[in-house]
């Protein structure tokens, strides 16, 4: 009698197993029917609307499959014209990973598309009007770049006894005074105040009155909207006025946060002149503080050039680390103590100083592989 219950719970688990495996066959048979004929005609174009030719494009395909999807890669290679295809048999989506080619990177990648004949939203190739990809020319040269924060913070509010409204940044040092003290002594030798903030908030117009001032006689600062891999060489001022609305403004705003209205500021810093970016990621104004936050990038050795080189310890995935062999490895941490020790640690010292940095070789990083550009 026990041998036959135990006979019955297999008998029963097999007809399960079985049951569950043909209902995943029939989902899969169902999925891999809806999938469409994989056709697709692209364009890439670089930023003046130019067709860039030989150019390579990383695509992956995905079909149905169990217990994952199956993902097919390739590549194709733009004609003279900027145009390349990709077609194959059928897919569920089509994904492109980037583009392939010295002196270009890739400004703005199409989303996914859907191949699945169910989909409302299906694409639907047209030879005639190809998807554009967008992607920037390299055209200045590639350098090494400081990078810092800053966050321009301006209060209404008395504090310790006084109304905090000036802030400054020194970006060498990494010293700031903030919006309830002026620096003590100490600090006022060490540093050099780059940028200050003064500010007010007009809580009638519902917006901050406020002036950015740079220090060094060869130093200014101005505003522009437009993203630049070369910064201007004329157009600063020791210092400009902003009217900033109250509110709250992102680079990629939500259904109830507004856009950036203020994008870039570009300056001369200290006073050899370096120059620098500022590109605002945050803003957040309301009738008591106000809150610039930004990216700031400096090109410590006197150019003009953002263009920035990437080091093969910033190029490679985790993964790919993970799987390196020793000499790979050795190359990636030699890459890493490179960027460390003989970029960032001489070039801030060279800002401290008042000086612009020595220009490391880069032409023969790159040539040994330890730096891309």
């Amino acid at each position: 009698m026990r041998v036959e219950c135990i006979l019955l719970v297999v008998a029963g688990l097999l007809a399960a197993h079985n049951s569950c495996a043909d209902d995943w066959a029939r989902v899969l048979k169902d999925a891999i029917a809806h999938e469409g004929k994989l056709e697709f005609y692209g364009k890439v174009e670089d930023q003046d609307g130019r067709p860039v030719k030989d150019i390579d494009v990383l695509y992956r395909a995905s079909s149905a499959g169990f217990p994952k999807p199956i993902y097919k890669k390739g590549r194709v290679k733009t004609d003279s014209k900027g145009l390349f295809t990709v077609k194959g048999g059928h897919v569920g989506i089509l994904y492109f990973d980037g583009i392939e080619k010295q002196g270009y990177e890739l400004v703005r990648r199409p989303e996914s598309f859907d191949y699945r004949q169910d989909y409302r939203y299906r694409h639907r190739p047209d030879r005639d009007k190809p998807v554009v990809f967008q992607v920037r020319r390299k055209d200045h040269e590639g350098t090494h770049i400081l990078k810092s924060g800053m966050g321009v913070e301006l209060s209404m509010e008395e504090r310790n006894g006084r109304d905090g409204k000036r802030y400054g940044r020194d970006f060498a040092v990494g010293l700031y005074y903030s919006i309830n003290r002026q620096p003590d002594d100490w600090e006022r030798e060490r540093a050099f105040w780059d940028i200050e903030a003064t500010g007010e908030a007009d809580v009638g117009k519902g917006v901050w009155n406020v002036t950015l001032k740079t220090n060094g006689e060869k130093s200014g600062i101005q505003r522009l909207d437009t993203l630049l891999y070369a910064v201007p060489d004329k157009g600063y001022s020791r210092e400009i006025a902003l009217t900033v609305p109250f509110g709250i403004e992102r680079l990629e705003p939500t259904s109830h946060i507004r856009e950036l209205s203020i994008r870039h500021f570009y300056a001369r810093l200290r006073e050899p002149g370096m120059y620098a970016r500022l590109d605002v990621e945050e803003i957040s104004a309301n009738e008591k503080e106000l809150l610039i936050s930004c990216k700031v990038i400096i090109n410590p050795y006197g150019g003009r050039s953002f263009e920035e080189l990437t080091f093969l310890w910033q190029r490679l995935s985790d993964t790919e680390k993970n799987k390196a062999d020793t000499k790979l490895r050795n190359k990636i941490k030699k890459s890493f103590r490179l960027e460390i020790d003989d970029c960032d640690k001489p070039a801030t010292q060279a800002m401290r100083e008042q000086r612009f940095a020595e220009r490391p070789p880069f032409d023969e990083w790159m040539k040994d592989g330890l730096v891309f550009w």
